[in-house]
């Protein structure tokens, strides 16, 4: 009889093994569940909970509410890193309580430019002071 018991043990374990497989299976499919601050340029900052295996881009795009265009001119990064839009949250190493950068490019003023030229090129002077 405790020869049945034992291996009735044993197929119980087995069972119990195959179950927590399957359930950790299913959550990693999912992926884990994620809050994280998004911060744009010249708005408020926006936190949202997302899927760990979902891809940085599409929510991006949905939460901002940005166009096509904006996206691919859209600059986004983790603590100074660039992270890989067309990456999922888990791949780029995004976890919970992230806050990431979201930049889009801007036009330069003509002042920009000057100041810039400027900075460059020692030799060059500053002739008009209408900048």
């Amino acid at each position: 009889m405790s020869g049945s018991i034992s291996s009735i043990g044993g197929v119980l374990a087995d069972d119990l093994e195959r179950i927590a497989s399957s359930h950790s299976d299913a959550t990693s499919a999912r992926g884990e569940i994620i809050t994280i601050t998004l911060l744009p340029d010249d708005v408020e900052s926006i936190t949202i909970t997302v899927q760990s295996n979902q891809i940085v881009q599409d929510i991006i795009k949905e939460a901002l509410n940005f166009s096509a265009a904006q996206i691919r001119s859209m600059v986004v990064s983790l603590g100074g890193e660039a992270v890989d839009m067309t990456m999922r949250f888990d791949e780029n190493g995004i976890e919970d309580g992230a806050r990431l950068e979201v930049s889009l490019p801007r036009e330069a003023t003509f002042k920009e430019i000057v100041q810039d030229m400027l900075e460059l090129n020692s030799n060059c002077n500053k002739v008009s002071n209408s900048l």
